[in-house]
């Protein structure tokens, strides 16, 4: 926003603060009974965060018909009916790169809703996966991304806003394998009812890790293009796995088999070895070298992972440039 005039910047900038307060102050921040329901966030979507310094703000970044960002909305709109004071959520929805997104209904959703149509703030937030949580404290640092989890955030805010001037800032975000370290071992049962350990099941040349879950519509309309990976490295040397989490085998099944028939499937109902990858995304890979060490790491499609292989064979120069933000 421009404020133009003969107005003292001096008397101005203090009244444009104080405006941008007690607006924020009657939109989100009543204790003990549910802000406005369905207000769209009608601000330059780059001036967000800087229109929230001072108070932490949990924001979420998704995409309507997502089942991700469903799930964490209805828990986002529960949980501000307890938010302390000094604490904002809101959720901006993002279009692809390559596409756009069906913009949600603001009347019917009980958080503060807005679209990033030009993806400023999922650019600025190195934003990539679907959907993402972020945590940002007082003075707009990133102190946590990475899935929405129930528990955790209502602990990360109150902690976040309890901190002192001077105290040490802890960042929450648990980090994924990094390039270069060993992927975690983990041993599993394949959809065939099979006990394989990913030692075992490595290709001689690398391995494509790819973590799924059938609940994300993502993942499933991604399953023929994992088994298209793995046709076209089978004779590389190249290994496809994938690891689906959080769902029991015999719901699983008839969808691999419809959609994906051979592949190779460990089910990880437990989510022991997503939790080991630290892993709540969906579709995920990990490009693994001949020793097992992480090579590469992105969200799941054909080209990059294709190009990721390629790279890891010497069949290209360079891997595809993946965002990293500690989560992904």
């Amino acid at each position: 926003m421009s404020y133009t005039g003969a107005m003292d910047r001096r008397i101005v900038m203090p009244l444009v603060v104080a405006v941008v307060a007690l607006a924020i102050a009657a939109a989100y921040h009543f204790v003990g009974k549910r802000p406005e329901a369905g207000r769209s966030w009608d601000g330059d979507p780059a001036t967000l965060m800087s229109s929230h310094k001072g108070r932490v703000l949990v924001l979420l970044l998704g995409m309507e018909g997502c089942p991700g960002t469903r799930a964490a909305t209805e828990f986002l709109g529960d949980y501000i009916e307890e938010m302390p004071e000094g604490a904002s959520v809101v959720r901006l929805d993002v279009p692809p790169p390559d596409g756009q997104t069906n913009a949600a209904d603001a009347a019917k959703l009980p958080v503060v809703y807005g679209v990033d149509r030009d993806r400023l703030v999922a650019d600025t937030l190195e934003f990539f996966y679907y959907p993402t949580l972020y945590v940002l404290d007082g003075d707009g640092e990133v102190r946590f991304s990475g899935e929405c989890d129930p528990e955790r955030v209502p602990q990360m805010v109150a902690e976040i806003l309890a901190e002192k001037p001077g105290d040490k800032k802890h960042v929450y975000t648990p980090p994924l394998p990094a390039a270069g370290t060993a992927a975690p071992s983990f041993t599993g049962v394949t959809l065939a009812g099979d006990v394989a350990a990913l030692d075992g099941m490595r290709g001689a040349k690398g391995t494509v890790l790819v973590f799924a879950t059938t609940a994300c519509p993502f993942s499933v309309g991604a399953m023929p293009a994992m088994q298209q990976l793995a046709e076209d490295f089978r004779g590389q040397g190249v290994a496809v796995i994938v690891v689906n989490w959080g769902e029991a085998a015999d719901v699983i099944q008839p969808i691999y088999a419809d959609r994906a028939p051979g592949l190779t499937v460990i089910v990880d109902e437990a989510r022991e070895i997503s939790g080991a990858y630290n892993i709540g995304v969906a579709p995920f890979a990990f490009v693994l070298d001949a020793d097992g060490k992480v090579a590469a790491r992105m969200p799941y499609t054909l080209d990059d992972a294709t190009r990721a292989v390629n790279v890891l064979l010497g069949l290209a120069e360079q891997a595809p440039t993946i965002p990293s933000i500690g989560a992904g």
